[in-house]
């Protein structure tokens, strides 16, 4: 009689920069996606996985690095679909028997509320197009539009991180926004190098690296804590470990009739350990 682990295969293939696990069974096919390009190595997905499969890639910390940010052990990983849940950045796909589960995710990743009633043109006369917020959404996941007669927006909730940027920046406080942590964010001076690569992996464009002439003394870098996310990609990429993120507190709703409830209730707690 053969095994039930001798009917399991399991494949990984690379097509351009995407990168495919599959986990074929005698009842189910499942194929894990990371597109290493939209991935900001925040870590969030190695934190939740139940397996310990996913680990930083040291040498893709950097942008600039033709590297994948993440390493995964298909050797560990068995598909559960716990990373895909978390991930902020639509950096994994997750397919079963050929469909996308893109539009069934089973948690909340912090929350973007729209209120049509209060966008408007910049000039109702005229009909000029108010799109503050599309020219400053660090991910392009807002499109400003005119849609009968009425300005409004098209957002892509996949490529959404919460910043709050957008809010922040509408003039008739039509986006309200829920970050998906609450935290805090330290910076070690005499550590930092200002070699840039935490500007280069932030997803919200949060850190800066202030310009001074020759006789000024500043700051190496700058971080907005009121757009930061906290989601650890500029303490994980930081080759001097100069950066330190605590989350303090997780926005993450999750379904409760998901069938892995249980285990993504659990990995909430592991994303607020430090």
């Amino acid at each position: 009689m053969s095994d039930m682990n001798d009917l399991v295969v399991y494949k990984t293939s690379v097509k351009e920069r995407d990168i495919f696990y599959e986990r074929r069974s005698p009842t189910e096919k499942r194929i894990l996606i990371f597109k290493s390009d939209a991935c900001t190595g925040c870590g969030i997905c190695v934190d939740v996985c139940p397996r310990e499969a996913i680990e930083i890639n040291v040498i893709g910390a950097s942008q600039s690095l033709n590297a994948p940010k993440l390493i995964f052990d298909p050797e560990k990983c068995y598909l559960c679909g716990i990373c895909y849940n978390f991930c902020p950045v639509g950096a994994i796909d997750f397919k079963i028997e050929g469909s996308s589960t893109k539009n069934i995710k089973r948690t909340s990743l912090g929350k973007f509320t729209f209120i049509q009633e209060k966008c408007d043109f910049k000039d109702e006369e005229k009909k000029i197009m108010c799109d503050d917020c599309e020219k400053v959404c660090p991910r392009s996941a807002i499109k400003a539009t005119v849609e009968n007669n009425r300005n409004t927006i098209k957002h892509d909730d996949n490529a959404c991180v919460r910043c709050g940027t957008c809010a922040l920046t509408c003039p008739r406080d039509a986006i309200e926004v829920t970050k998906l942590f609450l935290g805090e964010i330290s910076v070690d001076l005499e550590k930092c190098q200002a070699c840039g690569v935490c500007v280069e992996v932030c997803p919200t464009n949060s850190i800066t690296m202030p310009k001074k002439n020759p006789w000024e003394r500043t700051d190496k870098i700058v971080i907005n804590d009121v757009t930061c996310i906290y989601c650890k990609a500029c303490m994980n990429a930081c080759p001097v470990n100069a950066i330190e993120v605590k989350r303090k507190a997780a926005n993450i709703e999750v379904d409760e009739h998901a069938p892995n409830y249980k285990a993504l209730e659990n990995s909430i707690e592991k994303l607020l350990e430090d």
